[in-house]
């Protein structure tokens, strides 16, 4: 279920996909409000403005987390093992972040696909703010040899960069130290180096005592990983910054491969005095140092997003049907949702010693249908049923079974496929009718439905057919035994004594039966499944623009609208907001239920941090300019005013910080300090080749170049701690730029970043 839970978020936010929109100059906008954009501007828009208020909320004067883990906690989720929750309920008021993150992962970081995936590797701030050169981001863009797409900025102990792929992947070594990697000639863009290290909680005090960050190989120091990354097996990027706020909390990365026993005050040194926080929550998520309590707005969201991990994953079902809609980015995410739950692209790789995650996800996903033709086939013997719906069903082949439980856990078949609804069993193929097995469960649906219609105690024929018991289970809640570990026995009876929703949500999936009994769906289907485009793709992720664009139109969406008689359209009817379809409310609330084992677990996170970032009333947005009509425009420009009115950090003084700061191009971003990797890097020749140790590294360059003192660092930082947080207002000039030159593969990056204080005066970083 585990796999299954993530489905949801594939459908979401992992969605790699993008549509191509024509460009005409004469529509560009150039304008100062949002109503006016148009709805795919809107849509850019939107995942802009999200991105930059991770970012923003995580600077000094705001917030105050370190920002790498929290854009993986967003946008890799799966790598990183930290999903934080994007559906819930906070004091009845449903909080939905789906939207703007699926706007940009579909149409701003279609690459994002390649990192939430089963390895390890995680974001940085340098991956969407564009402080490097554009050769920095095209091994993202056009990877080649092969590889998947990566960034070359940590490497192996032999040298190699890149990760998840199967063999020679980097293991966070030498991170920014790469003698190809170069930060922009552009001033402007160079200058939004403080990114990965000039953000969190006594960030700069802790780099100039010795401490940046995690070891190389770490994971993060949550309870979420389970092991470490291997060099042969997907690799990580994750050193650093890259798990800043967690591993203060923990004191040390739960999982590595080298650097064992290693943590937080081997780098400090004996002369300063750190404690990290306590898992039990008894220290208020603050560690601290020399007695100074800190970082407990980082502790708290990193938590956060590792204890809810899978119910976060859970949350996600009930955020789908609020981010499918008719607009381009709702359509990729129906496709993507319609690849997972109606499988044609599929891995026929199985391995059950390694289960891969979209594939079990696929299989767990594709069951949920399956499992209906199971009952009634395991059951076509069974007093349970009248004579006239069991002799329908042991005219039944037997059902495909997509997946293998073993206990906890649930692995994919081979039998994963839309066909095997219609095309692979007996009686289909001995008929010469496909989809004969589907009209028998139709048929047995309204028989059972008009069976529950004439009864005169509906409950008691409900509860014989829905009703999860210990030792006797009825037939329904049987089939679904090997997911009611997740699914909550108490929560699937809560749903399922509810007067007449067993029985509609019964008809609510035999739409799918009845669908795949009919020619016209089975050719839509066929015609993706035999089509030699997408004969090595295993998901609707892997499919580049155009390809994408193909399986768009053969399942039913051209020119922006859903085309009648179409699998799309079907779909799209029986699951929008509108829906009259029987059985939808019944699914809505099913669907909202998996939330309501997150919102508890997300109560303090919300109130205390979230709350700041997701409430617009804390953000105005001004002077908007959006220079394309598409997404994939090459040279494509947003530009916007943030102001930030909400809570903010007033332990830091980094907003009256007016010395500007000169960021050399041979600066490291990364800030490595090279001492805590000597051991490495002086005795690999394959890896030392490859560096630049003369770039200035592991230094805050406001104290090298005298703009402030080292003693003043813990003023400017501040003390990241959440229950400090006071009202603030800052304002921020944000723009936005698509670098990428290949329009099947738009890559955009902020550009700028400018910051004022209430009075409109300008303050800088120290980096």
């Amino acid at each position: 279920m585990k796999k299954l839970l993530s489905l949801l978020g594939v459908t979401l936010f992992v969605s790699s996909s993008t549509l191509t929109v024509v460009s005409c100059d004469k529509n560009n906008k150039n304008i100062g409000h949002e109503g006016d954009l148009l709805p795919i501007q809107q849509e850019m828009l939107s995942g802009a403005e999200f991105i930059s208020r991770l970012i923003i909320g995580g600077r000094h004067e705001n917030l105050n987390y370190n920002v790498n883990e929290i854009l993986s906690m967003y946008l890799t989720p799966q790598a990183s093992a930290m999903q934080m929750p994007v559906a819930y309920k906070y004091n009845n008021q449903k909080i939905d972040l789906g939207t703007r993150i699926s706007n940009f992962k579909n149409l701003l970081a279609p690459w994002t696909k390649s990192f939430d995936q089963d390895g390890y590797a995680g974001m940085f701030a340098s991956y969407v703010m564009g402080m490097y050169d554009n050769n920095f981001y095209n091994t993202m863009i056009n990877p080649q040899g092969g590889k998947a797409g990566y960034f070359a900025d940590t490497f192996s102990k032999s040298g190699n960069t890149g990760y998840n792929n199967k063999t020679n992947n980097a293991m966070g070594y030498a991170a920014g130290l790469g003698k190809d990697i170069k930060l922009s000639q552009d001033e402007e863009r160079r200058n939004l180096a403080w990114g990965i290290q000039d953000t969190g909680a006594l960030s700069n005090y802790l780099l100039s005592n010795g401490f940046d960050g995690a070891y190389p190989t770490n994971t993060n120091g949550t309870t979420s990983p389970g092991s470490p990354a291997e060099e042969n097996k997907k690799g990580t990027n994750g050193s650093g910054y890259a798990w800043y706020n967690s591993i203060l909390n923990s004191g040390q990365a739960t999982q590595t491969m080298d650097y064992k026993g290693q943590g937080v005050q081997q780098k400090l040194g004996a002369d300063i005095s750190f404690q990290p926080a306590l898992q039990d929550e008894s220290t208020n998520y603050q560690s601290s140092i020399n007695n100074n309590k800190f970082n407990s707005t980082g502790a708290l969201l990193t938590s956060t997003a590792a204890k809810q991990n899978v119910p976060g994953k859970i949350s996600l079902m009930s955020a789908i049907i609020n981010n499918i809609s008719s607009t381009k980015s709702g359509a990729l995410n129906l496709a993507d949702f319609t690849n997972f739950l109606l499988p044609m692209l599929v891995d026929k790789d199985v391995n059950l010693a390694q289960p891969k995650t979209f594939q079990s996800m696929q299989a767990i996903s594709f069951s949920l249908i399956t499992k209906i033709w199971q009952t009634f086939q395991e059951n076509a013997q069974s007093d349970i049923f009248s004579d006239q719906i069991k002799a329908i069903a042991k005219t039944l082949d037997k059902a495909p079974k997509p997946t293998h439980e073993l206990g906890i856990y649930i692995l994919p078949t081979k039998e994963v496929g839309i066909e095997y609804l219609f095309n692979k069993q007996g009686v289909d193929a001995q008929s010469g009718k496909a989809g004969t097995n589907a009209k028998k469960i139709v048929e047995i649906i309204d028989l059972l439905t008009q069976e529950y219609n004439k009864s005169n105690n509906k409950e008691e024929f409900s509860n014989k057919l829905f009703e999860y018991k210990t030792g006797k289970n009825s037939p329904f809640a049987a089939a679904f035994d090997g997911l009611m570990l997740y699914i909550g026995k108490d929560n699937w009876n809560k749903i399922m004594k509810k007067p007449g929703t067993g029985i509609n949500l019964l008809n609510f999936v035999k739409n799918i039966y009845q669908g795949v009994s009919e020619e016209k769906y089975q050719s839509q289907f066929l015609s993706i499944i035999n089509d030699s485009a997408f004969q090595n793709k295993n998901y609707f992720r892997d499919l580049n623009t155009a390809e994408q664009t193909k399986f768009l139109e053969k399942l039913g969406y051209k020119d922006g609208k859903y085309v009648e008689g179409s699998v799309f359209k079907g779909l799209y009817d029986g699951i929008s907001n509108n829906s009259t379809t029987v059985g939808y409310q019944e699914f809505r609330e099913f669907l909202d239920s998996f939330s309501n084992a997150v919102d508890l677990g997300m109560e303090k996170a919300h109130e205390n941090v979230i709350s700041n970032l997701y409430d617009d009333t804390n953000w105005i947005k001004s002077d908007i300019k959006v220079t394309s009509t598409s997404n994939e425009q090459t040279g494509g420009k947003m530009e916007f005013q943030l102001t930030y009115k909400g809570k903010g950090d007033h332990t830091s003084n980094a907003n009256q910080q007016d010395q500007k700061i000169d960021v050399p191009e041979n600066f490291n971003p990364y800030q490595t300090i090279i001492d805590h990797q000597k051991d490495v890097l002086n005795n690999n020749d394959a890896l030392s080749s490859k560096l630049d140790l003369n770039k200035i590294s592991g230094k805050v360059l406001g104290v090298e170049q005298d703009k402030i003192q080292k003693a003043d660092l813990i003023k400017y930082d501040g003390l990241g701690n959440f229950q400090d947080l006071k009202p603030v207002e800052h304002s921020y000039k944000i723009v936005w730029e698509n670098i990428s030159q290949d329009p099947t593969t738009p890559y955009w990056v902020i550009t700028s970043i400018k910051n004022f204080d209430k009075n409109g005066k300008e303050f800088f970083n120290i980096y």
